[in-house]
Parts: C-alpha cells; sequence; structure tokens
C-alpha cells in the first residue's frame, strides 16, 4: 500500500510530545504515512522528517514572538511553499497558534485539508480566532472535554480525542508515592526565555529551603528546546552543586522529561503550561509560576478572561494549585509556598483526588480511533 503524505507541525516540546503520541498510536488505524513537518526529538522518533527544529523558532509572549518573528516567517514561508509543490494528504497542525494562524490559510489556498491538534485556547482570550479558522480547518481535535463545542458552534467539525498524556505509561499508572526524604521537582518551562525568567526564583527558593527544612534533593527538567549553556549559566550563578539535572537521554519510551522529574517527588515548582497538567496527573503538590516580559503581561491582564494559569484548576474548575505570577515569583515567596505544601497534613490527599478527578474528564480508553474518525472525514471547508 502507497503512503500518503503528512505534513506535521509543532511548535513547542509538550506539542512535539502530544503529537507524537496520538499519531504513533493511530498509524495503524490511518495506514501507512509518509511524515514531514517541524517540531521536535518526538516527532522525529515517531517518523517524521523534520525540516525544522523546535530550538530554531520556537517562542511565546508578544516580545518574545516579535524576537522570533524573522525565523517564523521564513519557516512558514518555506512550508507553505512546498505544500505548494508537492500537496501532502493532509495536514496536522498542533496547538501554536500564532504560526499556525498564518501558515492554515497558506495551507487552504494549496488545497491541503487541516486538521487541528490542542487547538487555540480561544476560551480563554482571542474568541474572534474561531472565525477565522472556520475558513480553513476541516476538523479540530481537541484535548479538553469543553472545546469541541465551542467549535462546532462555529460550523467547525470538532470531537473531544481526549488528553494525549492518557497514551503514555507513565501518566496511565497509578501515581508513585513520594521518595524518602524531602525532593523538589522543578519545571521552569521549555523555552529559554522562561527559564531565564523563573528558573533563578527557583533555586534560590531551594536554597532558603535547605536551610530551613535541613537536607533537600532537587531535581531540574531541562528541555532539549533551551540551551544547555543556560542551565548551566543559571546553576552556577545559584551555587548549587547537586542539583540533578533531568535530560532528554534519561527519559525511557512512554514517559516525559516531566513525568521523571517529578516521579516521587514532594512537591514541585512548575511554570504554567502542560507540565501543570502533568504534575497534577502525578498527583505531585506544585507552585505554578509565570513571569512575562512587561508588554506580554500587559496584554495577558487585559485580555486573558481566566481565575486560573494553571490548566488543573481550569479544566475542574476549582483551585488545585498555588499559582504566582510576575513579581510574586521571587525565592522568598516560593520558600514559603513549599514550606507550607512540605508541613501541611492535606496536600497529599489533595493531590491524589484531583489526580483522579483529572483522569475521569481528560482519559478516554479510544483516542486513536477518535483521531482517525477525524482524519478520515477530513475535507476542505467550504
Amino acid at each position: 500500500m502507497p503512503r500518503r503524505s503528512v505534513l506535521v507541525c509543532a511548535g513547542d516540546t509538550s506539542g512535539d510530545i502530544m503529537a507524537a503520541a496520538v499519531l504513533g498510536a493511530s498509524v495503524p488505524l490511518l495506514g501507512p504515512l509518509g511524515m514531514w513537518g517541524y517540531g521536535g526529538e518526538r516527532l522525529e522518533r515517531a517518523g517524521v522528517r523534520l525540516v525544522a527544529r523546535l530550538e530554531s523558532f520556537a517562542t511565546s509572549g508578544l516580545t518574545e514572538a516579535i524576537a522570533r518573528l524573522p525565523a517564523n516567517v521564513a519557516l512558514v514561508a518555506r512550508v507553505a511553499e512546498m505544500a505548494r509543490f508537492s500537496p501532502p494528504a493532509f495536514a496536522v497542525l498542533v496547538d501554536y497558534p500564532d504560526v499556525h494562524m498564518v501558515l492554515g490559510p497558506a495551507l487552504r489556498r494549496a488545497r491541503v485539508p487541516v486538521l487541528w491538534l490542542l487547538p487555540p485556547q480561544v476560551w480563554a482570550w482571542r474568541r474572534s480566532r474561531v472565525r477565522a479558522m472556520r475558513s480553513f480547518v476541516g476538523a479540530v481535535a481537541a484535548s479538553l472535554p469543553f472545546e469541541p463545542a465551542i467549535y462546532r458552534e462555529a460550523g467547525i467539525r470538532a470531537g473531544f480525542v481526549g488528553h494525549p498524556l492518557g497514551l503514555l505509561d507513565a501518566y496511565r499508572a497509578v501515581p508513585a508515592e513520594p521518595e524518602p526524604g524531602t525532593v523538589v521537582a522543578l519545571l521552569p518551562g521549555s523555552r529559554a526565555h522562561e527559564v531565564a525568567r523563573v528558573l533563578p526564583a527557583m533555586l534560590g527558593a531551594c536554597a532558603r529551603l535547605r536551610r530551613s527544612h535541613g537536607r533537600i534533593s532537587v531535581r531540574l527538567a531541562a528541555s532539549p528546546s533551551v540551551p544547555g549553556s543556560l542551565i548551566e549559566s543559571v546553576l552556577g550563578s545559584a551555587g548549587l552543586d547537586d542539583v540533578k539535572v533531568v535530560r532528554a537521554g534519561d527519559v525511557p519510551a512512554g514517559s516525559t522529561i516531566a513525568s521523571v522529574t517529578l516521579a516521587g517527588a514532594s512537591v514541585s515548582i512548575v511554570h504554567a503550561g502542560t507540565a501543570t497538567l502533568e504534575a497534577a496527573l502525578l498527583a505531585v503538590p506544585s507552585v505554578v509560576v509565570a513571569r512575562l516580559g512587561r508588554a506580554s503581561w500587559a496584554v495577558a491582564r487585559r485580555m486573558v478572561r481566566l481565575d486560573h494559569v494553571a490548566l488543573p484548576s481550569i479544566v475542574l474548575g476549582r483551585s488545585v494549585f498555588t499559582e504566582r505570577l510576575q513579581d510574586e515569583v521571587t525565592p522568598s515567596r516560593l520558600a514559603r509556598d513549599l514550606s507550607a505544601l512540605l508541613s501541611s497534613s492535606w496536600a497529599r490527599p489533595f493531590a491524589l483526588a484531583a489526580s483522579r478527578a483529572l483522569r475521569d474528564c481528560l482519559f478516554v480508553p479510544d483516542t486513536p480511533a477518535r483521531f482517525a474518525a477525524l482524519v478520515q472525514g477530513l475535507a476542505l471547508p467550504r
């Protein structure tokens, strides 16, 4: 049977992981696929021929997006030209809306049907994107149960496929018990500017915690899209020479850097994003942090319509984690937050209850079949 050409586009580490999990599980239902596009090492392992890698273009936030604008413009132009020259049977766009809202119309002009996996979070901000998507998106594969209704209301075919983390062994298993002693997991983000803004405060909090709680072990998740030199520089400045850095090479199949870092941890500090969901699924009491550039923060405060930034809290509709934003991300504040979690009797049972609730909401047994059904009915919008 001949292989169909498929374009796969992921713009960040979490998208790379999710797309690889869904495509890998769905290939037996879809038949042989010749996949190409851009993303990271997980998609490459899944058989996608990469024409660009995450570290060369990935970004978030207004000012950061402006800095990477030339790289992203060049990426869109290159991929669109390749699609026009040799159109794939369909394209899978994964998250990364600032770029994919530009690439998508170019693919529509090349008559390439588009499926969006992990669609834009229009329930948080920029609801107007739904109307624009209607002109080029053939189907939406949603990972949150409340998302399909938003897109269907706009006339876009959409289905809840379950969250892709449910395809990974690390998240299907019952959360592990905390290891003996005190283990603090640090997940500072998958982009260099995120890490530069929050990791010094994370490490400073650990240093303070050691003075108040005695010996603690620290694990740090190092995304492959973040330069190792940046991690080493921040560690050197912090004066902590015994931090266990978890890298891509330390991660077995069915796991993620986040899951290896979080496994058995007593508490964690997690940058806002998919990692907050990973911490909650693994029942690790956590503090969620985020620091944007001043311009990005000013825009976000005016446009975002949410009470929480942590995904578990958004999904469950109640506060799951402590959240510290912008000027609250300081070593002293984070150390106090961690100390409160470590000394409480409720933190672990509360985290276990949240983990069970999230699994019930997000995981379904037939994710590959749901995704394949959306692909098989994929067509160009009218």
